[in-house]
């Protein structure tokens, strides 16, 4: 599977950031914090070590609760 890119020549701030969104700030999401690297980190090592061995093909979001 390859990975989704943005284009190159096309900032990844500029590609995500509509111009109605530009002059908004961030919100927190429900649970009163953003996504910490160690929780990504967490989740990385999990997958990649012997007790994600069986977890394929699945949709793992870490979101602070922000999509449901």
């Amino acid at each position: 599977m390859t990975p989704r890119r943005t284009n190159d020549a096309t900032p990844v701030s500029a590609a995500v950031v509509t111009p109605t969104r530009a002059a908004t700030p961030p919100q927190l999401p429900p649970l009163g914090q953003y996504v910490q690297p160690a929780e990504v980190a967490g989740l990385t090592c999990l997958l990649l070590g012997p007790d994600g061995g069986s977890i394929t093909g699945q949709h793992l979001v870490i979101c602070e609760r922000a999509s449901l």
